[in-house]
């Protein structure tokens, strides 16, 4: 009995001094096989950021003389990784929704010029008053992006184009771009509505109240308060004013006027959005207050 009890406790011994030692391995910073003892990578986090492609062109004449230059600023959608693995692939669905943007973004700068057709026009020009002595001027075409806003899921860009082919005064116009984030579609003012005939004549309503309290109603058309209900269509553009209406010029006013532009506060807008019009413009309380 003596004799089984010395062994029972010699092997009790061994396990406890064999635990000890595997316990005090791994505490002292052993790697389980398999590991390199790096920290997991942290997943990437990807955002959405627009960048500006900027395409400059010249033409001249058989001498040199610049006859003809364009200038076009474009917003592009990029993705850009805002920490996480460096080597990380951007979501598919997000590079769809780029896509999206990028693809209609020149098809919807209905202000695009031939420009190759007028260099060949301001060539033959050119060679004409050079002959008569007459002082000759570049035709311009300018698109330069003057705005970039984001809120919630709406990216609003707007750009300022300018067009001088020699005639008696050059022409300015707005162009801009309403883009959803979340459904990866163009959107426009009136869409926003929960009832686009409400939606619109609101937008109307606001404008022509705006026109008549202003010290510009005598310039403006005899016939602008009902020309403006009548528009089917209203570009505008987003900021942190809320969303601003424009208009081309001889649009609704003599060129003197320039392009009429009416804001509409977050606060009136909010009154009328669509369940996705609210999504898209994430509006807080206090700015559907005021």
């Amino acid at each position: 009995m003596k004799r089984a009890f010395v062994i029972v406790l010699a092997l009790s011994l061994a396990l406890a001094l064999f635990g000890c030692g595997k316990q005090s391995a791994t505490q002292s910073g052993a790697v389980a096989p398999g590991t390199d003892g790096a920290a997991p990578a942290e997943p990437a986090s990807w955002d959405y950021d627009v960048e500006t492609l900027r395409d400059e062109q010249r033409f001249t004449a058989d001498d040199g003389t610049v006859v003809a230059t364009k200038t076009t600023e474009l917003p592009r959608l990029v993705l850009k990784n805002a920490g996480g693995a460096a080597d990380a692939e951007p979501p598919a669905e997000m590079r769809k929704i780029c896509d999206a943007f990028n693809g209609g973004v020149s098809e919807l700068n209905m202000w695009d010029i031939d420009i190759e057709e007028i260099a060949d026009q301001a060539r033959e020009q050119y060679e004409s008053r050079k002959r008569e002595g007459i002082e000759f001027f570049a035709s311009v075409d300018e698109l330069t992006i003057e705005n970039v806003y984001r809120r919630g899921d709406l990216l609003s860009v707007l750009a300022r184009g300018y067009v001088d082919l020699g005639g008696a005064h050059p022409d300015w116009y707005l162009c801009s771009w309403n883009f959803d984030l979340g459904t990866g579609r163009f959107v426009d003012s009136v869409g926003l509505g929960e009832d686009p005939a409400a939606m619109h004549e609101m937008i109307a309503d606001h404008i022509v109240e705006d026109i008549c309290a202003s010290e510009e109603r005598a310039y403006y058309n005899d016939s602008f308060e009902s020309l403006i209900p009548e528009l089917n269509y209203y570009e505008a553009y987003f900021d942190e004013n809320g969303m601003t209406v424009y208009f081309q010029e001889y649009q609704i006013a003599p060129r003197a006027l320039g392009l009429p532009q009416f804001t509409i506060p977050y606060a009136e807008l909010s009154r009328f959005l669509s369940a996705d019009g609210a999504r898209l413009l994430a509006l807080t309380a206090e700015e559907k207050a005021n």
